[in-house]
């Protein structure tokens, strides 16, 4: 839980550094005075860069307790059979959704309900 947590702070911190000259205004920025930050303040991008940092994490771990690539070998054809398999297509190119991109997404769920527990 904690490396998760930090996983996605990291994620996080390391684009507002990246990012910083364009996070200080609505207009403004090192390409010209009058240019629009429109796409480095809108919240999809920080909360994906945060993500992506906390889907890498996981992905360590399970490489570290010998889990990635476990999930069975029948699991991708009861996936790409699952009504809820063309909910992911998009992300795969139109097949079911890869392990690394489930545990990734689990750790992300698994994250926010323990945060929302701890709220209540």
């Amino acid at each position: 839980d904690t490396d998760t947590q930090w996983a996605y702070w990291d994620g996080l911190r390391k684009f507002e550094l990246e990012n910083r000259a364009y996070l200080q205004g609505q207009i403004g920025n090192p390409k010209g005075a009058d240019k629009p930050n429109k796409s480095y303040y809108d919240p999809r991008k920080f909360i994906r860069a945060a993500e992506e940092s906390m889907r890498d994490r996981v992905l360590v771990s399970m490489q570290k307790l010998s889990t990635a690539g476990k999930l069975g070998s029948t699991y991708s054809s009861v996936v790409a059979t699952s009504p809820k398999a063309k909910a992911w297509a998009f992300l795969e190119g139109g097949s079911a959704p890869s392990p690394a991109l489930l545990a990734g997404v689990a750790a992300i769920g698994a994250a926010v309900g323990f945060a929302l527990a701890k709220a209540i």
